[in-house]
């Protein structure tokens, strides 16, 4: 949880994007990794089952988790084909792996304590095209 909580505050008081994304990758893949062991399935898995099932062009499992984790993966091993240019949103990248990583640890069963209500609510206030609409 102290990796989430520091992703948090890179993210929310010195607007580093970039070490907001591996910070949260790292506390969605041990928070993740946790709940496989407890048989319970990860928010990734979850996000990737509702991409596929929703008819979503990407039917190949690998490959939607490998879209997910592309921000992250990037950042953590620096492999990019040399012919291949990659353009990210680093903001909504760093707010997704965050988003991810809250879910891991609530369904792990975690309180929501400092920063991640701030977290939650910078969301609602400056990002509301990432909200959905039938959120409160």
């Amino acid at each position: 949880m102290h990796q989430l909580a520091r992703a948090i505050r890179l993210f929310l008081d010195e607007r580093d994007y970039l070490c907001a994304i591996t910070l949260a990758g790292a506390a969605d893949g041990i928070l993740g990794e946790t709940l496989q062991a407890r048989a319970v399935a990860p928010a990734l898995e979850a996000h990737v089952v509702q991409v596929t099932a929703a008819g979503s062009v990407a039917k190949d499992l690998k490959r939607t988790r490998d879209n997910f984790n592309l921000a992250r993966n990037l950042l953590k091993h620096k492999k990019v084909h040399v012919q291949q240019e990659v353009s990210l949103a680093v903001e909504t990248e760093a707010i997704y792996l965050i988003v991810r990583a809250i879910d891991n640890a609530v369904r792990l069963g975690h309180e929501m304590r400092a920063p991640l209500p701030a977290f939650i609510e910078w969301v609602y206030s400056n990002r509301p095209d990432l909200v959905s609409s039938g959120a409160s």
